[in-house]
């Protein structure tokens, strides 16, 4: 016979064998899940300041030259520095031929004496032709005032003449007008009536011979009166004569210090024109690199890292590993294409003219940005943007998924990305890594989960 069981023992059955097949199939799930759901690192975002490092080539130049002069046309006698040397301050250059800068110096004295004789022989030229002119003028003047006194005379004379002439026409008229006028009493008349006109023509001429002679002798005074033109001549020697003793003084001053051309400063060769057995020209002899005023380490930046560099900028320049610190950028310039062109003055003296050196400069930002590690920063031709982690109730319980957000990248390194604000916060998960192919609305697990 049978034995019967309470309907909740097979209730109680069944929940159980309910119970086991869920676990089950859980188990199931779960293994399955751990060979075909991705397994995902992800990481919360933080505020950074995203750092820069810029690398560039550059060149150690010259930065400031000193030209190196002495006088033209000296020969040369030898010259003891290269194109390329460090010289020290009051080191030998070269040396010039003191025979033939004597002989340099003879001739100019020579010149010399004949300049001042050309002087002297101009201001006494100057001084007889001043004696002549003023000589000359007086007698133009004195000339002037004679015919003057000459034609006041003869119009005295005239006057004298004209008055005559009316005196006799006015009282012989007078005498004849109350008394018969015969042929011969009319004659006479006319006759004395011809010599009035003569007379007052005559007197007119001398006026105007008088007014004339005024007239010339008021020109010839102002003539007399105008300085002749100048002679500079003497003046012009007198230059030409500074100018000689100037030079004189310059040529003796090398004679005193034996022909020796040094070095006025510290510094490096960088060109020579001077060559033995030429004479010098009126160009450097030596082009000194002046190294009390430093060097001028140039190079030129990238246009993707041209953005980090300004004016200011510390920075770092490395050779064959050794590393100098302290230096600061104090040029910048853009260039066509893009890139930029920067230059920094190297007082440090390990150094040369010529060497390559690696410039390292660290830029941060000055303000705090959200970032995340660039392995979680993706883009497509769209955008760019980030996987995130999203939690959804399933049958199976809380699961990860994947959701796309689109970013705005403000800046970037190669560890981080700056994010501008409004599109993810501190509270949202970042995937940054994944055992295998995401995209949006795949299924992941959290690494350690």
């Amino acid at each position: 016979m049978r034995k019967e069981y309470p309907v909740r023992i097979y209730a109680a059955k069944g929940l159980a064998g309910f119970m086991a097949a869920i676990l089950f199939f859980s188990v199931i799930s779960r293994v399955t899940a751990s060979f075909t759901v991705a397994v995902v690192v992800a990481e919360y975002p933080s505020m950074k300041r995203i750092g820069h490092v810029v690398y560039a080539d550059g060149i150690v130049e010259k930065n400031r030259e000193i030209a190196i002069m002495t006088e033209p046309g000296i020969l040369v006698k030898t010259v003891y520095a290269a194109e390329g040397q460090k010289v020290s301050a009051g080191e030998l250059l070269a040396e010039l031929d003191l025979n033939q800068l004597a002989e340099v110096i003879r001739l100019e004295e020579e010149q010399l004496q004949i300049l001042r004789l050309q002087k002297n022989s101009a201001q006494e030229a100057e001084s007889k032709s001043r004696q002549e002119a003023a000589r000359a003028r007086k007698r133009e003047k004195e000339d002037a005032a004679q015919k003057v006194a000459d034609t006041q005379a003869d119009l005295e004379k005239a006057a004298e003449n004209l008055q005559s002439a009316k005196d006799a026409y006015y009282s012989y008229e007078q005498a004849i007008s109350g008394g018969t006028q015969d042929e011969g009493a009319y004659g006479q008349l006319l006759s004395l009536q011809s010599a009035l006109k003569a007379a007052q023509d005559a007197y007119d001429a001398a006026l105007r011979g008088r007014n004339e002679a005024e007239k010339e002798a008021g020109r010839a005074m102002e003539d007399a009166d105008t300085s002749p033109a100048k002679d500079y001549s003497a003046e012009i020697s007198g230059i030409e004569i500074g100018q000689k003793e100037r030079e004189l003084k310059k040529l003796k001053n090398i004679q005193s210090a034996g022909g020796k051309i040094t070095s006025p400063a510290d510094g490096v060769v960088t060109k020579i024109t001077a060559e033995p057995g030429q004479k010098t020209a009126d160009t450097a002899v030596v082009t000194l690199a002046d190294l009390t005023s430093g060097m001028r380490y140039v190079a030129q930046i990238g246009k993707e890292d041209a953005k980090y560099v300004t004016a200011g900028s510390g920075a770092t320049l490395m050779k064959n590993g050794n590393e100098i610190g302290g230096i600061t950028i104090d040029t910048v310039q853009t260039l066509g294409d893009g890139t930029m062109e920067v230059t920094a003055v190297l007082m440090d003296t390990s150094l040369s003219i010529g060497d390559a050196a690696t410039l390292e400069l660290r830029v941060e930002q000055k303000d705090m940005s959200l970032a995340v590690p660039q392995s979680a920063l993706r883009q497509d031709d769209r955008s760019w943007f980030v996987y995130v982690l999203e939690v959804k109730d399933t049958v199976l319980g809380e699961q990860y998924f994947v959701r796309r957000q689109e970013v705005d990248v403000t800046d970037k390194n190669g560890t981080y990305a700056a994010l501008a604000q409004g599109f993810i916060s501190t509270e949202t998960q970042i995937i940054t890594d994944s055992d295998r192919y995401i995209e949006a609305g795949s299924r992941v697990r959290l690494q350690g989960s």
